[in-house]
């Protein structure tokens, strides 16, 4: 037996902390260690046994992985030299042979590559936190392909893991309205991995979100020109049509007209919060209904105005009216100006039956050039046909209705809003 395996119950290993994410190092109990731990093979080697399975690994796998240029011999001698120095650093007990098994003892064993997997599920802060750069940042075994081949793997694997975090805590941040936060988390995931299209899509919103929309056009413009330098290809649709979105202003535009001045969100931060989850709930997961309710003055307006900007920036249709007081004695009055600012125009709308599209004729004036209006024999199909004339339309685009000052509204319009 060999002399660093005698004992191990008795002997524990020095606390050993393995650096994975950006220059890779070790740390044994808190120290840099001598300088042969941090020798290019040597450190691949630890590396790797750390990453492995039950932290062991075949003698022959790690010749062939680490040492392929030589023969047999001089491999096996490489090899042993190796495990050799690292148990005079590392501790006799930290590195164990059972015939030809070779394994890294776990007592007291710290890798943050391990520790990102375990927290990125349930505590995702402090997995972002450990990302200090790329997965071996700058290790390099130009005579080992086959570890260069893993070493690749695991560093697509951890861009893209950590990117995905690093998004979905954007977007957090971006419910949260801290649009400078939000930039950030993006800008970090994009250092991961340049051409993570879902980040540079957060970026591009944060910043018009921000109101800089000259720097969320440059955002696009630079991410479009290095996917095309690493992949030679552009960005796809959804990218393409956010950036129209942000180049003509059409997803503000509509909103500004019809609101008040536009101050920020200030204070009830948990509300906020819970209407934006909620609307990004409906662009993503079906229909939904928000009620902004409060005192004069509590900004209810603007609320409805950022929950319209933020589904519009995303590609829904958005229809918006303010009734007048005098609205609410005329039928259908509300439900004729939300068709009129942004329904009968919309894309899938000729997907509806006949039937449906000859009531809404008889409903919208604008539309009997269309379609042959249809008198509906009651309210109830008169809702239906809004319904499968709604359903046809967000078959294609997400729509997004607003009603402000919503006590205005007529009774049919308030009854088919409520059935729908």
């Amino acid at each position: 037996m060999e002399a660093g395996n005698r004992n191990l119950d008795h002997m524990p290993p020095a606390r050993l902390e393995i650096v994975c994410f950006g220059p890779p190092t070790v740390r044994v109990d808190d120290a840099r260690p001598p300088p042969d731990v941090l020798w290019r093979k040597n450190l691949a080697l630890l590396a790797y046994l750390s990453l492995s399975p039950g932290r062991s690994r075949n003698r022959d796998h790690l010749l062939g992985l680490l040492w392929p240029e030589k023969d047999e011999s001089k491999a096996r001698h490489s090899l042993n030299e190796a495990v050799r120095r690292l148990r005079t650093a590392l501790g006799p007990e930290r590195l164990i042979t059972d015939g030809d098994i070779l394994s890294l003892n776990e007592t007291n064993l710290s890798v943050d590559a391990l520790l990102f997997e375990a927290l990125q599920g349930s505590e995702p802060g402090k997995a972002i936190a450990l990302l200090k750069g790329d997965f071996l940042e700058g290790l390099v075994l130009d005579d080992a392909p086959e570890f260069e081949m893993w070493l690749s793997g695991r560093r697509d694997h951890y861009r893209r893991a950590g990117g995905d975090l690093l998004v979905k805590r954007g977007e957090q941040a971006l419910t949260d309205s801290d649009f400078a936060r939000a930039a950030e988390f993006a800008r970090r995931a994009l250092q991961l991995n340049a051409i993570h299209e879902p980040a540079a899509h957060l970026l591009i919103r944060s910043l018009a979100l921000a109101g800089d929309s000259a720097g969320a056009l440059a955002a696009g413009r630079q991410f479009a020109e290095r996917l095309h330098e690493e992949l030679g290809e552009v960005p796809g649709r959804e990218m393409e049509q956010l950036l129209d979105r942000v180049r003509n202003g059409s997803w503000h535009q509509v909103v500004r007209e019809s609101t008040a001045e536009e101050v920020p969100l200030v204070g009830r931060r948990r509300a906020h919060q819970d209407a934006f989850e909620l609307v990004e709930q409906g662009l993503t997961g079906g229909p939904v209904a928000l009620l902004i309710a409060g005192e004069p003055g509590a900004g209810k307006t603007r609320l409805a105005a950022e929950c319209l900007n933020r589904a519009a920036l995303r590609g829904a249709r958005v229809a918006f009216t303010r009734p007048l007081e005098s609205d609410a004695d005329t039928s259908w009055s509300t439900f004729r100006a939300l068709c009129r600012a942004g329904i009968i125009d919309a894309p899938g709308m000729l997907g509806a039956d006949p039937d449906s599209l000859g009531v809404m004729a008889h409903l919208i004036p604008e539309l009997s050039d269309r379609f042959k209006p249809t008198v509906p024999p009651d309210n109830a199909r008169a809702v239906a046909a809004i319904a499968a004339v709604l359903r046809s339309i967000t078959d294609e685009t997400p729509l997004m209705i607003c009603i402000d000052d919503a006590h205005f509204a007529d009774g049919a319009t308030i009854e088919a809003m409520t059935a729908l």
